[in-house]
């Protein structure tokens, strides 16, 4: 139960500290039966959510036009960060999410 425990407050930290995902409007980016990417946006913040539930690593590229450019902090992960632009590429682990801002 522990590593569940974390997960959630780690996800309800997120949404305290990022106004995106309370308020943004939703864009799809990328839906498949194991992966899930959308995009949360507000008028100050765009934050781009991937969920992977495969078994395996998964490896998706994609676009990104008209959500900003630079780089994005996978704020779930501290230490990961994605260079975006028209495009980016999103590396999320098996059973597991990057929310980035």
């Amino acid at each position: 139960g522990g590593e569940l425990q974390e997960a959630i407050k780690r996800f309800a930290d997120l949404r305290r500290r990022l106004p995106a995902l309370r308020e943004g409007g939703y864009r799809p980016l990328h839906v498949a039966a194991e992966q899930l990417v959308f995009a949360r946006e507000t008028a100050g913040q765009c934050v781009i959510a991937a969920v992977n539930a495969s078994d395996a690593p998964a490896r998706l590229d994609l676009p990104l036009a008209g959500l900003g450019s630079g780089s994005l902090y996978d704020e779930l992960n501290p230490g990961h960060s994605f260079p975006a632009g028209d495009s980016a590429r999103f590396d999320i682990p098996a059973r597991w999410a990057r929310v980035n801002a």
